[in-house]
């Protein structure tokens, strides 16, 4: 196999694996909010701030992981139809 194929596979691998782990994030996230809702007068008042961390923080790494995953398969389509 040839240097330019084995970097192509590794694109694909790697950015397939990004995307799926950022939609099962996106998934928990949605379970988290669904289990508990999205009413903060149901969270104790003690963990209202880390309750919206999380929220805020799973929903932005979802979010990075899908788009570093797209671009990813991108670029390895890119060379493939280029080498």
């Amino acid at each position: 196999m040839s240097k330019a194929r084995a970097e192509i596979d590794r694109r694909y691998f790697f950015g397939d694996t990004l995307i799926k782990t950022g939609e099962a994030l996106g998934v928990f996230l949605l379970c988290l909010i669904g289990l508990t809702g999205l009413r903060f007068e149901a969270v104790p008042e003690a963990a209202r701030v880390p309750y919206g961390l999380v929220l805020v923080l799973a929903a932005v790494a979802a979010f990075a992981l899908a788009f570093a995953g797209r671009r990813m398969r991108r670029s390895a389509s890119s060379l493939d139809r280029n080498g």
